[in-house]
C-alpha cells in the first residue's frame, strides 16, 4: 500500500472509497493493489486486529484462489459504497446500487452475534468475529459500518473535494458546513495556484 496515503474522510467507510484516488476527468491511482494491501490498510484503519491480520495470512495462500476471489469481491463492494456515497452527494441514489446494498447487508446481517459483557454494567455488542482465515470480514465490516453511517444523521454532512483534479468524499465536520476540499493544504492550495495562474494570464 502507498504511504502517501492520506485519512481525510472522517470515516472509515469514506476512506475506504477515498483507497481509489484520481480525478473526474478520469485519471485515477489506486492504492489496493494487492490483498496484502487490503490487508494494511485494514489494520491501519482498525477494521481488522493485529490478532486478525495474523489469522489471515496471505503469505500463506498468496496464490490461493480463496484470496484471490476475496480480493475481486472487496474491490467490487468498494465500487458499490463509491456509487451509493457518490449518488447521495449528487443529489440521486441509484436504486440498483440501493437493491445489491441490501442484498450485501442481508448477507452480512446473518452473520452477526451478541457478545456478551465483559464485566457487569458493560453493555451487550454486536459483532462480526472472525470465523475462517478469510479476507471477506474486511468487507463484511465495512458493509456493516457503511450501514452505521447510511442510518446516521453525519450522512447528511457527506462531500465531496471541490477539487477537479480530486474525487475523494469526507464528513463536513465545519461549524458552518462549507468544507469544501478533502484537505485545504493539498487539494485547497493546488486549487487556489491553479486560478491564480488562470487570471495571470489573462491579464
Amino acid at each position: 500500500m502507498n504511504d502517501e496515503y492520506q485519512w481525510l474522510g472522517g470515516n472509515v467507510v469514506l476512506d475506504f472509497i477515498n483507497t481509489l484516488g484520481g480525478d473526474r476527468r478520469g485519471r485515477t491511482e489506486e492504492y489496493l493493489c494487492t490483498i496484502d494491501d487490503v490487508l494494511r490498510w485494514a489494520e491501519k484503519a482498525e477494521i481488522l486486529t493485529t490478532e486478525e491480520v495474523n489469522i489471515i495470512n496471505p503469505e500463506e495462500a498468496m496464490d490461493n484462489q480463496t484470496f484471490s476471489a476475496a480480493f475481486k469481491n472487496i474491490i467490487k463492494q468498494r465500487e458499490l459504497l463509491a456509487n451509493l456515497f457518490n449518488g447521495i452527494v449528487e443529489g440521486h441514489m441509484e436504486g440498483a446500487s440501493l437493491d445489491l446494498f441490501n442484498f450485501n447487508l442481508q448477507n452480512v446481517s446473518a452473520l452477526l452475534q451478541l457478545e456478551k459483557p465483559r464485566r457487569v454494567g458493560d453493555p451487550f455488542k454486536i459483532s462480526l468475529p472472525v470465523r475462517s482465515p478469510s479476507p471477506m470480514i474486511i468487507g463484511h465490516r465495512l458493509i456493516w459500518e457503511a450501514k452505521i453511517l447510511l442510518t446516521s444523521p453525519d450522512i447528511w454532512n457527506l462531500g465531496r473535494c471541490s477539487s477537479s483534479t480530486c474525487s475523494w468524499l469526507f464528513l463536513d465536520s465545519t461549524k458552518n458546513k462549507r468544507r469544501q476540499y478533502c484537505s485545504s493544504s493539498l487539494c485547497g492550495n493546488r486549487e487556489r495556484v491553479r486560478k491564480y495562474r488562470e487570471k495571470s494570464r489573462v491579464h
